[in-house]
């Protein structure tokens, strides 16, 4: 036997092929791997991270497993799909593994998140393969999509919506200048409807689409974010989109591999040519449409739920009245390296994270960094107060937690000011924030979205998901950056500084640097309501010519700041006086 056949032969040993071995010079210590198990696919991504912290794939497969087929009818995950998984994530893992990765995650999305029985299948999948598998929630799944369309194209000037079309749903998110602000999960998986409505072959026929249409719109109509401007741009992520828009080109789809150089994508078209080509594409049957993905190097898997997915993008496409729609052919798994890459450069400490999130918003840097400040200025003075230290008596983190909320209260304001503090919660909740656990978020969120308007409140969806020591400390830390918030309403930072009074009915902040009449010392005693609340004490805001008190001496005041805080920053004083 040759040299060169008893080579080739040695590599068929097993059922699976053999990986080919990492070239000479790769670091693996800088090699990441991601795998999405999705309700129609799972998927694997293997990325080399470059020393200017670029992402480089060097492998990306895919295994059809169905795993979200039948769900609504059958209430489990079916058997032969279980099985297709666990034999797709074993051979990536497997893969993963001969490439020493530097650090690899693992997430399931739709079918798994919904079944009765995904909890079981997550341990089974755990303890066959060795690794964790997280559940992820639908704003992880959408800010995993959107941050891999925002790393593969420029979203700076548009206000854009992010359709991910899955198997078991449908991520619709809206982002403006970049930001992602809003995102809402649909139960309008490709797969999920195309079982729904009887099979590939009757959702062909004209009095079935007829319904599934009318389904769609209902649910449109029923949850479907209104954006408060127009959206101008559709990216378009799946199957779905990257089918019929490689048919505008003409050209195989080629996916998010960058080896080489930049990936090739079929163009964007207009809302009237995606209706075209969706119309040429529903009209072949499913031989027909078989025969087409694969010239075009598509899985031809797809040609069954393809009609499904076309009458759900037409839907929202004109729901949101978009005029142009652009494909993308990455989504959750390249997110996933996207962000494991941040995380092995951006600190995780949530103010600076923060910080970086604001940035990314154009937030108004001096006013936000003047109430985070003047919030831990008060926090210092404030948390020796008994209600106020038994609802953070547990929190260790809350100076970082309200200078983060500080920081990030009036990102929304570029989107939709009247809805401001709402948005920033969205933002929040839906962005890349290394160094802050999902509760961690939430309550960082909560704060913030509390700086105006209404209190807390049980019937507020957000914060009654919110375990009650959460919430004390919501209601604590939002009271606190109410004030300062309001001791800045001018957006001038001519209260420099703040001195609090204490006694066991009365709370007096004295503004320095304010006077009286001043706009800011109004502001800011109206918005004590919730302070006033909490601490069950009246609070007077007073302006430093009010006071009849003497400034203490200069030594005796306390600088209340983060010791971690940010070089440059004001640094209001705060001195308690108790009588």
């Amino acid at each position: 036997m040759k040299k060169s056949q008893k080579r080739a032969g040695s590599g068929n040993r097993g059922t699976a092929a053999r990986p080919a071995r990492p070239r000479r010079g790769r670091n693996p210590l800088r090699t990441l791997a991601a795998i999405d198990i999705g309700s129609n696919a799972v998927r694997f991504a293997l990325a080399e991270l470059t020393p200017g912290g670029a992402l480089r794939i060097l492998d990306e497969r895919r295994r059809p497993t169905r795993l979200g087929a039948n769900l609504a009818a059958h209430g489990r995950l079916p058997k032969v799909g279980v099985k297709a998984t666990i034999a797709a994530v074993k051979e990536f893992c497997f893969d993963a593994g001969r490439h020493g990765v530097l650090a690899m995650r693992l997430v399931a999305t739709a079918a798994v998140r919904e079944a009765p029985d995904g909890a079981a299948f997550v341990a089974r999948l755990e303890r066959e393969t060795g690794m964790r598998v997280s559940i992820i929630g639908t704003d992880e799944e959408a800010r995993l999509a959107f941050r891999s369309c925002a790393d593969a194209m420029d979203l700076s000037t548009r206000h854009a919506a992010i359709v991910d079309i899955g198997g078991g749903s449908v991520q619709v998110s809206l982002a403006h200048k970049g930001t992602l602000y809003e995102s809402v999960s649909l139960s309008l998986g490709a797969v999920r409807l195309t079982s729904q409505f009887g099979g590939p072959i009757r959702i062909h026929q004209p009095s079935v689409e007829k319904k599934v249409r009318k389904h769609v719109r209902s649910v449109l109509a029923a949850a479907l974010p209104t954006p408060p401007a127009a959206v101008d741009l559709l990216v378009g992520c799946g199957g779905t989109f990257a089918s019929l828009l490689s048919m505008l080109s003409n050209t195989p789809h080629r996916g998010t591999s960058r080896r080489g150089g930049t990936s090739q994508m079929p163009r964007a078209c207009t809302r009237e040519e995606f209706e075209t080509l969706g119309e040429t594409l529903k009209a072949m049957n499913l031989v027909e449409r078989e025969r087409w993905l694969t010239r075009l190097k598509i899985p031809a898997d797809r040609a069954d739920i393809l009609p499904a997915g076309i009458i759900v993008a037409e839907e929202i496409i004109a729901a949101l009245r978009v005029r142009t729609v652009a494909p993308h052919g990455g989504g959750v798994r390249d997110g996933l390296l996207r962000e494991l890459a941040m995380m092995s450069r951006v600190p995780a400490y949530p103010p600076s994270a923060a910080r970086r999130i604001a940035m990314d918003a154009a937030y108004e840097r001096d006013h936000s960094e003047h109430v985070a400040a003047l919030s831990l200025a008060l926090l210092s003075d404030l948390a020796d107060v008994d209600r106020v230290r038994d609802a953070l008596k547990e929190e260790l983190e809350a100076p970082e937690i309200l200078e983060s909320a500080g920081v990030l209260h009036d990102i929304g304001v570029p989107i939709d000011y009247e809805r401001h503090h709402k948005v920033a919660r969205r933002i929040i909740e839906l962005a890349s924030f290394p160094g802050a656990s999902p509760r961690l978020r939430a309550v960082i969120a909560n704060i913030a979205r509390y700086h105006r308007k209404a209190l807390p409140a049980p019937d507020h969806t957000a914060f009654a998901s919110l375990a009650r020591r959460d919430q004390a400390v919501v209601r604590a830390l939002a009271g606190i950056l109410r004030v300062a918030d309001g001791l800045d309403r001018s957006h001038n930072r001519s209260v420099h500084g703040v001195r609090v009074r204490i006694t066991p009915s009365l709370i007096e902040i004295t503004a320095e640097g304010a006077r009286s009449g001043d706009a800011n010392i109004k502001a800011a005693q109206k918005k004590s309501d919730l302070l006033a609340a909490i601490t069950r004490r009246r609070v007077v805001v007073k302006a430093e010519d009010q006071s009849k008190e003497r400034p203490p001496p200069r030594a005796d005041r306390r600088t209340a700041k983060s010791n971690k805080s940010e070089p440059g920053r004001p640094r209001p004083v705060g001195t308690r006086l108790r009588s």
